[in-house]
């Protein structure tokens, strides 16, 4: 068996700048306190500049009270978590920071969010309480994320969750508070679940979830945010990331409220022909769990030096984590060049490859390689197009 992984890097940014004022939203995960050794990541390692807005994953629906109550009290309130979140205000007081309700875990298998809609008396009680909740711990506003409304639950769901948001607005505007969604990419999904045109007129933007369309759940390899359509792929069946940005405009989505969202993390698959490693290739199960995050089938941004050492273990070979690679190569190995690190995350160009850049990660110097056909550009520090780096061209 060869293991084979699925990288996609990112953000979540505006998808237009025209009308609107540049928004980099980012989501802290509270359970990555959890995660083993150098994976541990706490709220006090947030950069405060580094985004526009700031989500905290994730509050909760009590299913009996039906209204928001904090996830892990340790962590989010014994720790400080909340208050750390919202306090890197003081370091940038142009930073937003949101609290997220719901998510796959609460939402996705559960019809309580059904049930919360379809009740005019539990949607009163439930804004009222999410609004002291969001002003109790210091919040700038509330995203709001139902997996999904309509599935599972009733039709009408697309209709009472207007409703719910529209209660949320009218106690939000008094006190300046933001009100924001995560949303399906699925265009199929879309027509069951969203009333565009409403959540246009009553949301401050829209966190499109344009990932995991694919992933170890399915028998074969596939890019787990796929923007185009293939030649086969037909109606709406095939999640394709571009027609469903075209489809939420042309139904009245404002471009510079459609908040795009990609994955910093891969989808990784257990191969069933070591020799097949395309796309679509056949896989017979989830790639084995990240050194750090210790989930089947996912390995996250910062795990990718590992995934040769993963790959060479599963076919019993040794792998040399010092070795430079002599090519190209989507997997960074460590090096051995006079680089010092000052700092975790910086990265220094390579002065005599334009392909080739360094990031220091944890104390030690790791080589990465742009795309074919792209250069790092030291100014933004991302890989890019060779004309816009000079000397490169």
């Amino acid at each position: 068996m060869k293991l084979v992984v699925v990288l996609a890097l990112s953000l979540l940014v505006t998808l237009a700048n025209a009308q609107g004022s540049y928004k980099k939203v980012c989501y802290f995960a509270n359970w990555a306190y959890y995660r083993n050794g150098l994976g541990q990541y706490g709220v006090d390692k947030l950069d405060a500049f580094e985004c526009t807005h700031l989500i905290y994953g994730f509050s909760v629906l009590d299913s009996v009270t039906y209204e928001m109550k904090v996830y892990d009290s340790w962590v989010d309130i014994d720790l400080g978590g909340y208050q750390t979140f919202t306090g890197l205000k003081k370091q940038n007081p142009n930073l937003k920071t949101l609290i997220a309700l719901g998510g796959w875990n609460d939402s996705a298998f559960s019809t309580q969010y059904s049930e919360l809609v379809s009740d005019p008396v539990k949607m009163a009680n439930f804004v009222e309480k999410a609004l002291a909740f969001v002003l109790e711990y210091n919040f700038d506003g509330l995203d709001f994320d139902w997996e999904y409304p309509a599935d599972p639950g009733t039709p009408e769901d697309k209709e009472n969750f207007i409703t719910l948001l529209r209660l949320l607005r009218d106690a939000f505007k008094p006190h300046n508070l933001l009100l924001t969604i995560a949303s399906s990419c699925s265009q199929k999904r879309a027509e069951m679940s969203y009333d565009i045109p409403a959540l246009a007129e009553v949301l401050d933007f829209v966190n499109f979830m344009a990932y995991d369309i694919h992933g170890a759940w399915e028998n074969q390899v596939d890019h787990h945010t796929p923007l185009y359509r293939r030649d086969y792929e037909e109606g709406f069946e095939a999640v394709l990331v571009a027609e469903a940005v075209d489809f939420w405009l042309e139904s009245g989505m404002p471009s510079e409220k459609l908040i795009f969202g990609l994955p910093s993390y891969g989808r990784t698959w257990r191969l069933q022909d070591s020799t097949k490693t395309d796309l679509l290739s056949p896989a017979i199960g989830a790639g084995p769990l990240g050194p750090y995050t210790g989930q089947d089938g996912f390995i996250s941004l910062y795990e990718i030096p590992f995934s040769n050492a993963i790959t060479a273990t599963l076919e019993g070979r040794p792998f040399d984590t010092s070795t430079p690679a002599p090519t190209p190569t989507l997997y960074p190995k460590t090096t051995q060049r006079p680089i010092t690190c000052t700092s975790n995350g910086q990265y220094f160009a390579d002065p005599a490859d334009c392909n080739k850049y360094y990031r220091c990660v944890n104390g030690e110097v790791v080589t990465l390689y742009c795309e074919t056909g792209l250069v790092f550009n030291s100014k933004d520090n991302v890989c890019d197009w060779p004309y816009n780096v000079p000397g490169c061209y």
